[in-house]
């Protein structure tokens, strides 16, 4: 897929401090990501964690402020190596950038973060 590593970034960033996505930004060039506001990926951050720590099988969320937003859907999930892991589909999109969609697999880690995994 053409835009798979803007959307590993986008799974880590949902994942991880959003501090860290000002670094990928050279790389999500032509992305959605790209034209995020940090209140945006703020809010991209809050629901991915709140979508990888539910039963959640669709969650979506819309900033009213810039219009962007997106959806993470459950795909399926397993237990691996004794570790819950969900794939999922994420969904990006802004005003000025049509809706972009990925397929990403996380693990939970022993210390009950989520981690991409191939």
């Amino acid at each position: 897929m053409r835009h798979k590593s803007w959307f590993m970034a986008i799974a880590t960033v949902a994942m991880v401090s959003t501090a860290w996505a000002d670094n990928w930004m050279p790389v999500l060039k032509n992305t959605p990501l790209q034209r995020f506001s940090q209140a945006d990926i703020n809010q991209l951050s809050e629901e991915g964690a709140a979508f990888l720590s539910s039963d959640a099988t669709l969650l979506e969320w819309r900033n009213p402020e810039s219009r962007a937003g997106g959806s993470f859907k459950l795909i399926a999930s397993n237990t691996q190596e004794g570790r819950l892991c969900k794939t999922f589909r994420v969904t990006l999109y802004t005003p000025r950038d049509p809706a972009k969609s990925a397929r990403l697999r996380a693990c939970r880690q022993p210390a009950g973060e989520w981690r991409l995994v191939p």
